[in-house]
């Protein structure tokens, strides 16, 4: 992990234990990028349920269960 960013979404707003099952959150994360190594790196992505339970994730596409979490396919190249 070379950046990482753990919030609630909506500026700490809206904890993940409030969501409606089915209920889309859509929030932007920055990351700032400016101290990390040049290289290509991949972005993950878990949630958690309040106070620090990383839900677990389903699925068969970039899927790190013994992390809990998604690998996204985009790749970020820093120079």
């Amino acid at each position: 992990v070379v950046g990482q960013s753990d919030a609630m979404p909506r500026h700490n707003t809206y904890a993940t234990s409030r969501w409606v099952v089915g209920e889309v959150v859509s929030d932007t994360i920055e990351i700032p990028l400016s101290d990390i190594l040049p290289g290509s790196y991949r972005i993950a992505v878990g949630v958690y349920l309040p106070p620090n339970d990383r839900l677990p994730i389903g699925g068969d596409r970039n899927i790190d269960a013994a992390n809990r979490r998604v690998i996204l396919d985009d790749v970020i190249n820093v120079r």
